[in-house]
């Protein structure tokens, strides 16, 4: 658990574009150790250790990439529960695969509620700074709880 008090679960993905040409250019003391199966693979692929390394390496990065994205929407969904005035709380979010997003999942007085959250919203959340996002973000959350526990207005 992390130290916002919920789990943050991500299913193994690619980089990014970024993150592979930062992976290219990493000295090679911070390239990780291969185990003896991805070495194996390496080896049948017909590429060295080291390039291995690398691709292991720019995956890393994009794990931590999404994981930071996944704790930063997990403590906003939180922040707007936090105003509504009553006991919710997040307690994961997770990657959604089938539908690009996220799924936050909140507890309520009466049931756990998944929230799901557009890549296009959560994206515009972090990277844009007009301030509309938050109010989509809080719309969103708001329409997905059970209606006997949403604050009356």
């Amino acid at each position: 658990m992390n130290p916002a008090g919920f789990e943050v679960y991500i299913p193994d993905y690619s980089s990014s574009v970024a993150e592979w040409r930062r992976a290219q250019h990493a000295p090679p003391s911070e390239l990780p150790e291969l185990t003896a199966e991805q070495k194996e693979v390496a080896r049948k692929f017909g590429i060295t250790e080291e390039e291995y390394a690398r691709n292991v390496l720019a995956g890393q990065y994009g794990r931590q990439r999404v994981r930071q994205r996944a704790q930063a929407l997990g403590e906003a969904v939180q922040e707007v529960l936090n105003h509504l005035g009553r006991m919710y709380r997040v307690i994961a979010v997770s990657r959604d695969m089938d539908h690009p997003g996220w799924v936050v999942r909140i507890e309520t007085q009466k049931e756990d509620v998944d929230v799901f959250v557009s890549q296009e919203l959560a994206d515009d959340l972090f990277d844009s700074s007009s301030g509309g996002e938050k109010e989509r973000l809080r719309r969103r959350v708001v329409s997905s709880l059970p209606e006997a526990e949403v604050p009356e207005k």
